[in-house]
């Protein structure tokens, strides 16, 4: 099963997903999350800053570094090169995910039904994502497929708000909660917007 034990702070456990128009803003927001407790990142392979960016993360920072949106053989090459702990797709590809897994890379595969999910298990995945997880059900639908797959962990993602944070973290079986939905895109580039709203969401997190 995944890390979420009751005893882990809840900001431990979200993973605040960044596509960097340029990587030489990874470094800062990096720091901004480290300072203030969050304590894994997503960088996503929409660009070709991705690569760059996990570089500049995992040298300046402590962070767990996940590398999202990787779907080819050469993101999963190039999440490994820049120092990845593991990678996350949006679909389920045996294929890739073995492939990943030769390079010495986990691949967590993206699921949206019980079959997907049988089928990444099948594939030797033992982190499952759920996209988009609001649609599917929520936490009802998470605990069904935990049910009938009690050792996977779960990394839900899309459509999760501040609202309903504390019903995914509530679950054990949920690792990780991301999303870009953490962070504007447009504040990435203005640090002081961005520090705001890291401090609002520590805030927001901390009173529940």
């Amino acid at each position: 099963m995944g890390t979420g034990e009751s005893s882990t702070h809840p900001l431990q456990r979200l993973l605040p997903l960044f596509t960097f128009p340029d990587a030489s803003y990874a470094k800062t927001v990096g720091s901004m999350l480290e300072d203030v407790g969050i304590t894994h990142v997503e960088v996503t392979f929409r660009n070709t800053q991705a690569p760059a960016a996990i570089e500049a993360i995992r040298s300046n920072t402590g962070l767990t570094v996940v590398a999202g949106t990787v779907t080819t053989e050469s993101f999963a090459d190039e999440a490994q090169k820049a120092g990845a702990h593991f990678a996350v797709a949006p679909h389920v590809d045996e294929n890739l995910i073995a492939y990943a897994s030769s390079r010495g890379l986990e691949l967590v595969p993206g699921i949206a039904t019980p079959t997907e999910a049988f089928r990444a298990r099948q594939a030797g995945a033992r982190r499952l994502k759920v996209f988009p997880a609001k649609s599917l059900g929520g936490p009802g639908f998470l605990r069904a497929l935990a049910a009938v797959s009690p050792e996977v962990s779960f990394l839900p993602s899309g459509g999760v708000g501040v609202e309903d944070l504390e019903q995914y973290l509530a679950l054990p079986f949920v690792e990780l909660v991301g999303g870009s939905w953490i962070t504007a895109p447009e504040s990435i580039a203005d640090y002081e917007s961005l520090r705001k709203e890291i401090s609002a969401l520590v805030q927001a997190v901390s009173a529940r």
